[in-house]
């Protein structure tokens, strides 16, 4: 090789090494900027959404609120609260004969912990639930209510809410038939 040839080479690797070496080096610098700019635009996109969400929930919240204060003051809902409490206070006994409160208490504890419980653990994984704290905190009168409008009645979980009145001759049932608040398609 000849020193012309020689020169020209390292002419060209001195030109070209550093070239090089800057390439690589404002093409690193440059990824990590755009990966800082890609972090920090996901964030703003999820605070934007979170508070999009926030400001969602508090407009519910508002409004169940304000639903509240004005069914709470309707002079109907009112009227409706007394005429219920009083037929609960003697619900169980106006029953009559049929099913026992024993029977009624055991028969709510396994929908409770069968159709109940295995709903709850179905939309809530790795949380347990026991119906044994609830039912040992409830008198022999929600016993029996939850007993007819709830085990007995024949609306699926999640739409209990519909049926009407209990197919017991209750007071309590009748006016919770005229007073009814919901879409009453579920009756016996």
């Amino acid at each position: 090789m000849t020193m012309k040839h020689k020169l020209i080479i390292t002419l060209i690797l001195l030109a070209t090494v550093p070239m090089a070496i800057s390439i690589v080096i404002s093409t690193w610098v440059a990824r990590d900027a755009g990966w800082e700019a890609l972090v920090a635009e996901t964030e703003l996109c999820l605070i934007s959404e979170r508070e999009n969400k926030k400001g969602q929930l508090e407009t519910v919240f508002e409004t169940f609120r304000n639903q509240l204060i004005t069914n709470s003051a309707n002079k109907m809902t009112v009227k409706v609260a007394k005429d219920l409490k009083t037929h609960y206070a003697s619900y169980q006994t106006s029953l009559g004969s049929g099913i026992g409160i024993d029977q009624m208490r055991a028969n709510l504890q396994d929908y409770y912990r069968l159709k109940f419980g295995a709903e709850y653990r179905r939309l809530n994984p790795g949380k347990s639930f026991s119906s044994n704290n609830i039912i040992s905190q409830l008198n022999d009168n929600s016993i029996a209510l939850q007993h007819n409008y709830i085990v007995s009645n024949p609306a699926p979980l999640g739409a209990k809410h519909k049926m009407d009145m209990a197919k017991d001759d209750t007071f309590y049932s009748s006016e919770h038939k005229n007073k009814h608040f919901g879409t009453g398609t579920v009756k016996y």
